[in-house]
């Protein structure tokens, strides 16, 4: 397990410091923020706020106040000049954005007007860009539009794999189970409860709240991409290696749970390796689709030897537009590596990510299996 001294906050990521009383709008907000460039921390009293900050350096680019009459407060004056002379100017406020009704979705989600791709909120954006006039972001919200020439969009239906949208919107609560386990594993303990409630998942802080280990499909599946944010937050300075390492424990946890029997392992080994390949894909894909209860991950050969391995509505990129740059899926690699390994393919296949919605704004991923 990683390590690590008193949480930071990178300087490519605005923090931005909630507080308020009502606990429920504030989970919605900091679903909102974490998916969209910010570093939501959420307190629900100004003593909280203070007692965080006297902990450690933060310097919040805004204080974003849930209850008009928080600035009355006798304490309120110097807690604000004291993070001022911190930063080395003004702390901005930002009362004004809970006089109107926080939305319950993120910024990046599933309506039915549009068949192919997923939308983005005008909702969420309206809330993201008041906030950006105060605390900009790295991210361009105006700008942000669906990539309609997107791989999983324009050029996957040419080998059979046609775009489709979750519609269920939920997974197994025994897969959720999982992937908390995991994550707790990788969170220190003085971390973990502050940082459920800065990606608005609050109510999984204890143990003795998380979901039962069973197959019934009640999960949300925006909340894997909020304990995804919360993996990346518990360690910013090494965000790929965090989620690799989470990716794998997870799909570790889930293939002891529910893996291969070990004859069948042995008898896949002796067909030819195209043959093992094409069958661990589907099993693969079966077994997601199950956890999903829809059809939403499928392959297809792209040419001879190489695989596309699709995930639509993809689970831990669903919500999320806050990661541009870059392919983000190091969750599903590093998951699939483990799959690989499970049956020995590990040492002559490579797995990479092709297309992340994180770019393209589908909300669909397209991975690349191909000969090393």
């Amino acid at each position: 397990m990683f390590t690590r001294p008193l949480q930071t906050f990178t300087q490519t990521t605005p923090t931005l410091l909630i507080i308020d009383s009502d606990e429920e709008r504030s989970q919605r907000l900091a679903h909102i923020l974490s998916m969209s460039g910010y570093r939501p921390l959420v307190k629900s009293t100004l003593y909280q706020a203070m007692e965080l900050t006297y902990r450690e350096q933060i310097t919040p680019a805004a204080l974003l106040l849930g209850q008009a009459d928080l600035p009355q407060h006798h304490l309120f004056p110097r807690f604000v000049s004291r993070l001022g002379r911190r930063k080395g100017q003004s702390i901005y406020l930002i009362p004004s954005l809970f006089r109107r009704t926080i939305p319950d979705e993120p910024p990046l989600c599933v309506k039915l007007a549009s068949p192919s791709s997923h939308t983005l909120s005008p909702e969420s954006l309206n809330i993201l860009n008041t906030v950006a006039t105060i605390a900009p972001s790295p991210i361009r919200y105006q700008q942000l539009k669906v990539d309609t020439h997107a791989l999983a969009l324009e050029t996957l239906p040419s080998v059979g794999l046609f775009p489709r949208l979750s519609l269920h919107r939920h997974v197994r609560s025994s897969y959720f189970l999982q992937a908390l386990k995991a994550a707790h594993g990788l969170i220190e303990n003085e971390q973990w409860e502050n940082l459920m409630g800065d990606v608005g998942l609050a109510q999984y802080r204890q143990m003795n709240t998380w979901p039962p280990d069973t197959d019934a499909h009640v999960i949300p599946m925006e909340y894997l991409s909020y304990l995804q944010q919360a993996i990346i937050f518990s360690r910013p300075q090494e965000p790929a290696q965090q989620l690799r390492q989470w990716g794998y424990t997870t799909m570790d946890n889930v293939l002891q749970k529910r893996g291969l029997p070990m004859l069948a392992q042995q008898a896949l080994r002796l067909l030819p390796q195209e043959n093992q390949v094409q069958m661990t894909l589907n099993a693969f894909t079966r077994q997601m689709n199950e956890i999903r209860n829809e059809d939403l991950h499928a392959w297809a050969q792209h040419h001879e030897g190489t695989y596309w391995l699709v995930h639509y509505s993809n689970l831990y990129a669903y919500g999320r537009i806050n990661s541009p740059q870059e392919p983000a899926c190091h969750v599903w690699v590093a998951a699939l590596e483990r799959v690989f390994r499970q049956v020995g393919l590990d040492a002559n296949w490579a797995i990479k990510e092709k297309e992340c919605s994180c770019q393209t704004l589908t909300g669909h991923c397209v991975f690349e299996i191909s000969p090393r």
